[in-house]
């Protein structure tokens, strides 16, 4: 195991460009709920439309004030991401990239 963890750690530094993908469970201990499964988002509100991007460019300004009025289902999430605090994971990936990774 530790030839496994030496060789990602020797990829990581040689590689030009290195991308993280993470689930949204990542923020889930930092007080964010999730899409799906227990407690998370869309469990509770429904999946939203897959269009939503269209939408908005279709009528940004109806979607701000939705925001700013503190309804739809984007709410909850921004509400939560303003209050979340920083969880280990989070400060691994920022220490990664202050390194250059």
């Amino acid at each position: 195991m530790a030839d496994d963890i030496e060789k990602a750690a020797r990829l990581l530094l040689t590689s030009k460009y290195v991308t993280c993908l993470t689930g949204a469970g990542i923020s889930v201990e930092s007080g964010v709920r999730p899409f799906r499964g227990p407690g998370g988002l869309w469990t509770e509100l429904g999946e939203p439309p897959m269009d939503g991007y269209q939408r908005f460019l279709a009528n940004p300004k109806a979607h701000w004030e939705k925001t700013a009025k503190g309804t739809g289902s984007d709410w909850k999430f921004l509400q939560a991401a303003d209050e979340a605090i920083p969880n280990p994971a989070h400060y691994a990936l920022a220490d990664l990239e202050n390194m250059g990774i």
